[in-house]
């Protein structure tokens, strides 16, 4: 089917066969895309704003430049797909297995990401502002410079995630595994940390300036020229922690281990 037939009957696609599919450019706004098979699909630079796809197989799909703003992707399997510099705000990927995807620099601001998949996929400066993540796995996932500013990400598991220059002002990161995460420069000022488990990472001359670290983890953390300024600290294990060049101006560290 070519890009002007699918143009026009773009409201009834549900369920259809669209394997390696050229739909580059393609105009999809509203489409009914519901369950439809797009494996490895050449999708770039389609709009495909508002779009319903809710469990559809994008598996290797090439998305790189196209305009998912304000679509339906709760359930779909997207795992190795190219969605370098894809517009994804507000979209719905609840469910969604974005397992080795590249996601690097989309902006996903305000996106619902409740129990995705994203283990081991490129966000690398991706714009995920007001972004939650609840339940999400993101396991070995690249974040590093990406913008997580007040991005809901309470008991993740974000073990050996790369965090480095990633900003975290102002996140919600309670209870979070943290575990040999790397967070190197990463500005984590006002963040709420309370509870978090931060061994062996890697918080290397991190702004945590404000932020809220009562009852966290910290045992082997790597806090060498990192800013605590006004910390709160709290119950905090700091054992075989490295605070080498450390600020700790006006931090709270009454209870700490």
């Amino acid at each position: 089917m070519s890009n002007s037939n699918l143009t026009k009957f773009h409201t009834d696609l549900k369920g259809a066969n669209l394997r390696q599919a050229d739909l580059t450019r393609a105009s999809l706004t509203d489409a009914d895309l519901t369950g439809a098979y797009l494996v490895d699909a050449d999708l770039r630079g389609a709009n495909l704003e508002r779009a319903k796809l809710e469990g559809a197989d994008l598996r290797g799909a090439d998305l790189r430049g196209a305009d998912l703003r304000g679509a339906d992707l709760t359930n779909t399997d997207m795992k190795g797909a190219d969605l370098m510099g894809a517009d994804l705000r507000e979209v719905e990927l609840s469910g969604a297995n974005l397992e080795c995807a590249v996601l690097e620099g989309v902006s996903l601001e305000g996106a619902l990401l409740w129990e995705t998949n994203l283990d081991k996929a490129d966000l690398a400066g991706a714009n995920l502002r007001w972004a939650n993540l609840k339940g999400a796995h993101l396991d070995d996932t690249d974040l590093s410079g990406a913008d997580l500013q007040k991005a809901k990400l309470g008991g993740l598991n974000l073990q050996n995630t790369n965090l480095k220059m990633a900003n975290l002002e102002g996140a919600d990161l309670r209870g979070a595994n943290l575990t040999r995460a790397n967070l190197e420069e990463a500005n984590l000022e006002s963040a709420d940390l309370r509870g978090a488990d931060l061994r062996k990472a890697n918080l290397k001359e991190a702004n945590l300036k404000s932020a809220n670290l009562m009852g966290a983890d910290l045992r082997g953390a790597n806090l060498s020229g990192a800013d605590l300024e006004n910390a709160l600290l709290t119950g905090a294990d700091l054992q075989t922690v490295n605070l080498c060049g450390a600020t700790l101006t006006g931090a709270s560290l009454v209870g700490a281990n």
